[in-house]
């Protein structure tokens, strides 16, 4: 029966944690994307009406606005 001592430096400990916290970043990431595109998918928004801007007229370079 052989003995092993199993021996993780700092820096390797800290590039493997560094490794986990990022897939999991990314994949919670990914996931709120893909979740907000779904969700847009679905969904109709209705673009407002706002008849005081169609009717208002449009402002002149030459005058600045002001007549």
């Amino acid at each position: 029966m052989s003995l092993v001592f199993l021996y993780i430096d700092p820096t390797a400990g800290g590039l493997g944690l560094q490794i986990l916290l990022g897939f999991f970043v990314g994949g919670f990431v990914t996931i709120k994307l893909m979740w907000a595109r779904l969700l847009g998918f679905f969904r109709t928004e209705k673009e407002p009406t706002n008849d005081e801007s169609a009717a208002a007229a449009p402002v002149s370079a030459e005058t600045g606005g002001e007549d």
